[in-house]
């Protein structure tokens, strides 16, 4: 039997306004009201965890509907043979 902890994440329901010239989307910080207007969105809860249907989580994208990071977390995709994460560029707002 599979004990691999799950929890339930989902995806915004629109992208992560990355056409901004913000460098606060770019790198890591304190500045979160990107993240924080992507989790009321789509009603995550910090307390969701393992039970229930509510997401503990959001998947972010930008305009290109390419998959950036969550809203607390880089994203890793597993394939049979090798961990794949978003290209540094989709993170990265238009010059």
């Amino acid at each position: 039997m599979d004990t691999t902890p799950t929890i339930l994440v989902t995806l915004d329901t629109i992208h992560t306004p990355h056409l901004i010239q913000n460098p606060f989307i770019e790198h890591k910080t304190t500045q979160r009201d990107i993240y924080n207007q992507s989790r009321e969105r789509t009603h995550c809860e910090w307390n969701s965890g393992e039970t229930g249907n509510v997401p503990f989580d959001v998947i972010l994208y930008n305009q290109y509907n390419q998959i950036t990071e969550t809203s607390i977390a880089n994203i890793a995709i597993k394939y049979p043979q090798q961990w794949k994460t978003p290209h540094s560029d989709c993170g990265k707002p238009n010059p």
